[in-house]
């Protein structure tokens, strides 16, 4: 199920692509699947299975090591 504005995105980036704006684009794939690729394919995505109160001991960790 597409979200409620990805139509009117879709609009968007074809006008972009038609204007002289992109006319240095040659060739490109444009992913549009709303940043989906970008955040299940890096080396952090372990992090996210760390749970809601594993993220509080890293952050008291850290801002006790850092002193703020």
């Amino acid at each position: 199920m597409l979200p409620p504005n990805a139509f009117q995105e879709l609009a968007n980036l074809a006008t972009f692509l038609c204007s002289d704006y992109a006319s240095w684009i040659n060739g490109a794939v444009i992913r549009f699947d709303g940043g989906e690729e970008v955040f299940l394919s890096g080396e952090f995505n372990s992090l996210k299975k760390v749970t809601k109160e594993e993220w509080d001991v890293i952050e008291g960790l850290i801002r006790k090591t850092k002193g703020s």
